[in-house]
């Protein structure tokens, strides 16, 4: 059984408003899981309520945690990923089972500097790749999952399909979501779906190409 002393009470909480996000491939049933990738979801830490703790408190958790191997952070192009590391994902399906533990927040954390935004934890350094740039999004698994006919997930795979490919703009214009969620879709709903994508000249396009 994993040993959950290895986290504080801050730790466990992020933990698991982390499993519960709507945004993963799951859709917030973490209970599902049953592989680490099934969580896998945007870092947006504003959006994580953790007692009432602060963007700055929530970073320095979501660091220590990086730092003790349960998660990683990725950049991308649209904001950072986090990922669960198997000794993350064993530790999480411990304490789905447990309640939370009582929760103290130290005062005195300070929100980063407004115009300096602070590094995310675990973050690689950046890069020079230009915004828009050509690059490879993903790469597809070796086997792909058609969606059901009628879905959500069916357009956005036939928009990323056509040769003109698509945006995100015009993704959330064709399901009606916020841009936000129309960009964790292609992790959610396309790479979940085993796809790629790349992006080529501002436009997304889904790989392998001309898969039916």
């Amino acid at each position: 059984m994993t040993d959950t002393k290895k986290i504080t009470a801050a730790e466990h909480h992020l933990l698991v408003a982390f499993a519960h996000c709507e945004n993963t491939p799951l859709n917030g049933a973490p209970m599902q899981a049953q592989q680490p990738s099934d969580l896998s979801t945007w870092v947006w830490l504003d959006d994580r309520k953790v007692g009432d703790m602060t963007t700055a408190q929530k970073k320095g958790v979501l660091a220590s945690l990086v730092k003790k191997g349960f998660v990683t952070v990725t950049p991308d192009s649209e904001g950072d990923l986090i990922g669960w590391t198997d000794s993350g994902f064993a530790l999480l399906k411990t304490i789905l089972g447990q309640p939370l533990p009582a929760l103290t927040v130290q005062k005195g954390a300070q929100e980063p500097v407004k115009g300096k935004p602070a590094k995310a934890a675990g973050a690689a350094p950046k890069t020079s790749r230009k915004p828009g740039a050509d690059v490879i999004l993903f790469l597809p698994a070796d086997a792909q999952k058609e969606p059901r006919p009628g879905t959500k997930r069916a357009a956005i795979i036939d928009m990323l399909r056509k040769p003109a490919g698509t945006t995100v703009e015009e993704i959330a214009a064709a399901t009606g979501w916020s841009r936000a969620v129309a960009s964790s879709a292609l992790y959610v709903d396309v790479k979940g779906s085993g796809w790629g994508v790349e992006r080529r000249e501002g436009r997304l396009h889904l790989l392998p190409e001309g898969v039916k």
